[in-house]
């Protein structure tokens, strides 16, 4: 079964409860029928963060659960309501590695899709480039993260990374 976008799966409007949502193909809202009630589905935000050390390897982790379960990932997550985008690698980074990096670049955006329990979420991905200072004391996540390792740029192998986005933000930094 291929995963359906949120759109797809409202069967009744949310404002008034009639079955006659109607959505066009690839339009990213919905309208009733009965009450005009309109119902827009945007893109949630998530960020990955190119962590460096003072050596400039890039750090990475394995997945522990789906999707991409098995597969590296940078650090990162989705941003909280209520978050900057800042904030939410920061806390990201924080929750599955145990280190504070205060120090975060922009680097770049790119739309992702994330699959998850047959849905199909539209993401954009905000990566960050950070500097690990000292010898990390990194404490894994367990419920998120198998484990970690610097790589030299070099040595990533792209196809094991588990995300789109990711492997595109990896290339574009390798390549600079």
């Amino acid at each position: 079964m291929q995963a359906q976008r949120p759109i797809e799966l409202f069967q009744f409007c949310p404002q008034c409860g009639a079955p006659n949502l109607h959505c066009e193909p690839q339009e990213n809202n919905s309208r009733c029928l009965v009450c005009g009630f309109l119902y827009f589905f945007n893109p949630a935000v998530g960020n990955g963060n190119i962590l460096i050390n003072e050596a400039g390897e890039i750090l990475l982790l394995r997945r522990a659960k789906e999707p991409s379960a098995g597969c590296w990932d940078t650090p990162g997550g989705f941003i909280e309501a209520g978050e900057t985008p800042e904030q939410g690698a920061q806390r990201e980074i924080f929750e599955e590695t145990g280190l504070s990096v205060t120090q975060l670049e922009y680097f770049v955006a790119l739309p992702n899709v994330y699959e998850y329990t047959g849905v199909r979420y539209d993401l954009i991905d905000i990566f960050f480039v950070g500097h690990i200072v000292g010898e990390p004391q990194i404490r894994l996540q367990e419920s998120e993260v198998t484990e970690y390792q610097f790589f030299e740029p070099k040595d990533i192998d792209l196809p094991g990374i588990g995300f789109d986005s990711v492997r595109r933000a990896l290339a574009l930094y390798i390549s600079r």
